[in-house]
């Protein structure tokens, strides 16, 4: 089914929630080819680069945002990766920094209250660790009794060397999206599969911009006067400007994930092998759960690293050895990722930190939970640069596009279902609205089974009108992460196209 076939039958059945924001992506390409010259250029569409671009088009600054692939694709690999954060500060023993992470958890809970919720994460330690036991101990309490407000898991027995910590965890695929969406909302113009491939500064200090659009594969000339750099330092150079310091500056490491069929019941855990060895990471998912670790460090930036022979196989006998509860046979791999990871040798006060060379402005690390403070200091040195009259302003006060509906809408159905079953109705109108945000109303997400057709609803009506989609199979990928469920593609693309042309 293509583009256009999608859309019309979109419009003929459903109720377009931001019908001023649509333009087809030929619209939208021409659109910024009449308007060559733009303030800034972002370049990569993470949770960084969409905060800048909102961050940006909200200070006047016209504004255009170039992603080379999907909007939310990056961020779901990533998914796996979070649960490796929460080690990092135990790792450490940073007490300060879980106490300066922990206020920046509260201060987004206030930006997207929908997109940042509560979780557990279990810590099992080697029996023989002493120490660390001791240090997991401290920080358990310390946890708990600082940020106790966040946590809304109830306690459970641990086996002696569990210890559960409470966390909060970002949406950050979603964040990203409405980050994105609340850009073209203040005029931003954004476009994926949009590949930078030439950078170069002129005489005049205005910075030129060729790209290509890598669906049509067609060529663009844009400029800017100054352009921003947010894809990621496991990409530290872009066109024919290359920032030399970044590798005296990063670690990198390479991160395998295995995607497995099959069922976990119990909580994302961090499994700590004996002293030597790499912490190893377990988080359900939809269809089964995922096993992942720090395997290498890297000697130098990568943006996909190569699994090597033998890799998989150690993750496996690793994960065997401490869970043999676990079915993890090869035969079970539903999807394998790697990806590699990188932080500041010296980490310091904040996470990340911006490098200007040949007007372009670059960041070098960064972790979501920091993302619109290094949003605000990005745009605050363009402003600088470009001495504007007036300062920078915060994103924190500015709640996400989605977030007081969300917040409506949730009092309403525990309002309808405190004392009676759930009233299929507002649910269904829900699930078409909301999509995918309905697990956080509650743990259990078991009563919206057989109404998934609507609750897909949901998902297609934000990704056709925000990611420019180009097929019916490409939304489903991409919002749904049908990629790591190969059994049930099929099942999943008819129920939606028989949804879709139904009378």
């Amino acid at each position: 089914m293509s583009y256009e076939d999608f859309y019309k039958i979109f419009q003929e059945h459903f109720e377009a929630p931001y019908p001023d924001l649509f333009l087809s992506r030929d619209d939208l390409i021409n659109f910024i080819d009449r308007n060559e010259y733009f303030d800034i250029i972002i370049a990569g569409a993470g949770i960084h680069g969409a905060l800048c671009a909102r961050l940006a088009a909200l200070h006047g600054l016209k504004t255009l945002l170039l992603e080379k692939n999907d909007y939310s694709e990056q961020a779901l690999e990533r998914v796996p990766l979070s649960i490796h954060s929460a080690f990092l500060d135990s790792e450490s023993w940073n007490v300060l920094s879980i106490y300066r992470n922990h206020k920046k958890y509260l201060r987004l809970a206030q930006m997207a209250p929908h997109l940042v919720h509560a979780r557990r994460i279990v810590y099992r330690l080697p029996k023989k660790s002493k120490f660390l036991d001791f240090k997991m101990r401290t920080l358990s309490a310390l946890q708990n009794f600082l940020f106790n407000e966040t946590s809304t898991w109830p306690y459970e027995e641990l086996a002696p060397n569990d210890y559960c910590i409470s966390q909060v965890s970002l949406n950050e695929a979603r964040f990203i999206l409405e980050s994105i969406l609340a850009a073209r909302q203040e005029g931003a113009a954004c476009l994926n599969h949009a590949v930078v491939d030439v950078v170069s500064q002129r005489k005049d200090a205005s910075v030129e911009v060729i790209w290509h659009d890598s669906i049509s594969g067609k060529r663009h000339e844009s400029q800017c006067r100054v352009l921003l750099n947010c894809t990621g330092a496991s990409t530290p150079f872009l066109g024919r400007i290359k920032v030399q310091s970044f590798a005296d500056e990063l670690l990198y490491r390479q991160d395998l994930s295995l995607y497995m069929r099959g069922h976990w019941d119990g909580p994302e855990a961090i499994i700590v092998p004996d002293e030597g060895d790499f912490p190893l990471g377990i988080s359900p998912t939809n269809g089964g759960f995922v096993i992942s670790a720090e395997i290498r460090k890297l000697e130098k930036p990568d943006d996909k690293p190569e699994v090597q022979p033998g890799d998989v196989e150690m993750l496996l006998s690793e994960i065997a050895k401490h869970l043999p509860e676990l079915d993890v046979s090869s035969s079970n791999i539903q999807h394998v990722t790697s990806a590699a990871r990188c932080r500041l040798k010296n980490k310091g006060a904040t996470s990340g930190k911006w490098y200007y060379s040949q007007g372009m402005l670059t960041l070098l690390g960064g972790e979501s939970f920091d993302a619109p403070d290094l949003a605000f200091s990005g745009i605050e040195k363009v402003l600088q640069k470009s001495k504007e009259p007036y300062e920078a302003i915060s994103l924190y006060d500015r709640p996400m596009p989605g977030a007081w509906r969300f917040e409506d809408f949730k009092k309403e159905l525990f309002n309808c279902t405190a004392q009676h079953e759930p009233n299929n109705e507002l649910l269904h109108a829900a699930l078409g609205r909301y999509g995918s945000l309905l697990r956080l109303v509650k743990d259990d997400e078991s009563c919206f089974r057989d109404v998934h057709g609507l609750f897909l609803e949901g998902e297609l009506q934000l990704a056709i009108k925000l990611e420019q989609a180009c097929t019916v199979e490409d939304v489903i990928f991409r919002r749904l992460g049908l990629r790591i469920l190969p059994d049930s593609k099929q099942q999943i693309l008819q129920h939606i196209n028989d949804y879709l042309l139904r009378a």
